[in-house]
């Protein structure tokens, strides 16, 4: 994922996830070697949603394979992500 805002994406941010249609709740579970992102930080991140989501890795699958998270305060894009399912790590 490429984080996009000056905003800081921590562990327990509550997002909303943008996937194909669909927007639900999450949560940041984990960012894997970093405590937090900031702006054109590249990263992995663990999520939990509120709801599940019909992913695909992105490289089956651009359209279902890749995500948005969005600051559910004022609707700001923070984050495009790319899926991948079971990465190591």
């Amino acid at each position: 994922m490429c984080h996009l805002t000056d905003r800081p994406l921590r562990v327990g941010d509550r997002v909303l996830v943008r996937h194909t249609t669909r927007t639900v709740k999450a949560v940041v579970e984990n960012l894997a070697g970093a405590a937090e992102l900031t702006a054109n930080d590249l990263g992995r991140i663990t999520l939990r949603t509120a709801e599940p989501l019909a992913l695909d890795d992105y490289a089956v699958s651009r359209r279902t394979g890749a995500f948005l998270l969005i600051d559910p305060a004022d609707g700001a894009t923070l984050t495009a992500g790319m899926v991948e399912l079971n990465c190591p790590g």
